[in-house]
């Protein structure tokens, strides 16, 4: 019995406490962990890098001798990363 229950537990992607709560309370289980911690970690990263490619932007816009047609350029690289980083935060299930 105890090795089916193991089983059980494995399948329902919960810990072992959850999965008895659950069958205690006849609650629905709750989902399965959308991302691994490895996952987070790695879109993390990539919101740390692209972090530093805007302040880069931001830096490089504030100079004087910057051109109607670059600045215009950074504005639409910026908005880029806007974007990649909504969709990094929907990934890791927060709002952004």
């Amino acid at each position: 019995m105890e090795a089916d229950f193991a089983r059980r537990v494995d399948r329902s992607g919960l810990s072992t406490n959850a999965y008895i709560t659950s069958l205690w309370s006849s609650a629905d289980m709750p989902r399965k962990v959308r991302t691994a911690p490895v996952e987070k970690a790695i879109l993390a990263k990539i919101l740390c890098e692209m972090a530093a490619i805007a302040d880069e932007l931001r830096t490089r816009s504030n100079r004087d001798s910057v051109d109607g047609e670059t600045n215009q350029l950074i504005a639409d690289c910026k908005q880029h990363l806007t974007d990649i980083r909504s969709l990094v935060f929907r990934a890791m299930g927060r709002r952004g």
